[in-house]
């Protein structure tokens, strides 16, 4: 639903913009058009990074991640997990404070209030807590249950893994190895 949702608010955009543009071109210029465009593209930003955080597309240090056992891998994982978690409780509650300020404020050229663009950040804050929060569950079911944790495992956590590593018998006795010790 959320894929089809950015799917749909890009092209919005795209289609909003370009009628904006061709209108403009023949002199009937659409005052609103890059308010209602800008907008969308806050939502769109939040939904997206979301998608991104679910499919574990976003910017890594695979330098160090590389370097690192799967066990640990998974272990700083889940501390990042946390650490993200913090400040994503930060952002939703000054993106919270941010909704009653200026309430009367209104967006641009139209009537519609200011408070559609700024609840994007308390709304992405808390879609991606939602999604850490999942992942971590995850991670934590491959830490303490390997065998069943990591029978099938989603792709943000084969991106973290990497594709190096199967999920044969001889990788699940490595991974429980390194739990006992």
């Amino acid at each position: 639903m959320e894929r089809t949702l950015t799917v749909t608010l890009l092209a919005a955009i795209v289609l909003l913009v370009l009628l904006a543009a061709v209108l403009r071109t023949i002199g009937y210029p659409v005052i609103w058009s890059v308010d209602v465009a800008q907008l969308l593209f806050v939502w769109l930003a939040v939904l997206a990074a979301n998608q991104a955080l679910r499919e574990g597309a976003h910017a890594r240090l695979d330098v160090l991640f590389n370097k690192l056992s799967i066990i640990n891998r998974l272990r700083f994982q889940l501390c990042l997990n946390v650490i993200s978690g913090l400040c994503l409780v930060c952002i939703g509650i000054f993106g919270f404070k941010l909704l009653s300020i200026n309430p009367a404020r209104t967006l641009g050229s139209t009537d519609l209030p200011y408070v559609w663009v700024t609840a994007a950040i308390p709304a992405g804050a808390l879609l991606m807590l939602v999604t850490i929060c999942q992942q971590s569950r995850v991670l934590m079911q491959c830490l303490y249950h390997p065998v069943t944790g990591m029978q099938e495992y989603p792709s943000w956590l084969n991106v973290l893994v990497g594709a190096e590593s199967s999920l044969d018998k001889t990788t699940r006795q490595t991974h429980q190895q390194g739990i006992d010790s």
